[in-house]
């Protein structure tokens, strides 16, 4: 199953510097733009995108951020600021939902026993899934059905974790490549996609 990367491996400061850039940009792609504007071009974009992406901070760089983030430069880099209203999970639950391209919610509903607007519901918390369905909606993404979604912040990856996003991530790099770059790659993605082993 999917392992956590770029949530689990970098550092709290780096979680919470994501999730604060989120409140006003929920796409990824975008977060760096949006903390180099916030730090009004101090940082510069490809520092922005390091401290998103895992680089450390330096004491300079904490002391700034806290400033603009109206934090204590401890808190920052030491407490999950993302769990302290209790809705990491909810969070998670809306991310996955949300990761179901359109069209294709009814099937994974049903595969996994529940209706499409159920996941309406649990996505804005009416109600709760029961674990046997959350357990068979992680697995539907390729993610560890055991995953403790109380805890680990989905909604803060950077990269694709859902198998769903990462299809359409795939897809649109390869639909953008050039057909002379695609000629190069394809003998590898033929033995790779192959459907008759």
């Amino acid at each position: 199953m999917q392992a956590m990367e770029g949530i689990s491996d970098v550092s709290q400061c780096c979680r919470n510097l994501r999730w604060m850039v989120r409140q006003g940009c929920q796409d990824p792609s975008q977060w760096a733009v949006e903390l180099n504007k916030l730090t009004r071009t101090y940082l510069g974009f490809s520092r922005a995108y390091g401290l998103l992406a895992g680089v450390d901070a330096k004491p300079d760089e904490i002391r700034m951020l806290s400033e603009i983030f109206k934090v204590e430069p401890e808190e920052l880099v030491t407490v999950p600021l993302y769990s302290r209203d209790g809705s990491v999970f909810q969070l998670n639950l809306a991310y996955l939902i949300e990761s179901i391209p359109h069209g294709q919610k009814d099937k994974v509903a049903k595969s996994i026993g529940v209706t499409a607007p159920q996941f309406s519901r649990w996505a804005n918390g009416e109600i709760k899934p029961r674990k046997k369905n959350l357990r068979l909606l992680l697995k539907m993404h390729g993610i560890d059905p055991d995953l403790d979604l109380t805890t680990v912040p989905l909604f803060l990856s950077m990269e694709p974790l859902s198998g769903f996003q990462q299809r359409a991530w795939v897809t649109s790099r390869v639909q953008d490549l050039p057909a002379a770059e695609i000629a190069k790659i394809y003998p590898a993605l033929r033995k790779i996609l192959r459907y008759d082993d």
